[in-house]
């Protein structure tokens, strides 16, 4: 991101998956402090493993749509 002409970052810590989602370009999964996936928020918070090894769940976003055909379950 650029703010003023600098570029910048921003460190977002959140549950809320959904806002991740629409505003991070990188995404990093703790489970308790350690880092166990680092990449792009479209392709780790669908996968479910990884979630699961986080104590996280699917984006609210992902799971309502899951018969959409633009679902990434259904690509």
């Amino acid at each position: 991101a650029t703010v003023h002409g600098l570029d910048v970052g921003f460190l977002i810590a959140s549950h809320d998956l959904d806002v991740i989602l629409r505003t991070c370009e990188r995404v990093l999964i703790l489970k308790k402090g350690d880092l166990i996936a680092d990449g792009d928020p479209s392709v780790l918070l669908k996968d479910e493993s990884i979630l699961a090894e986080a104590g996280l769940e699917l984006p609210e976003s992902y799971r309502y749509c899951r018969e959409c055909p633009h679902h990434p379950a259904n690509a």
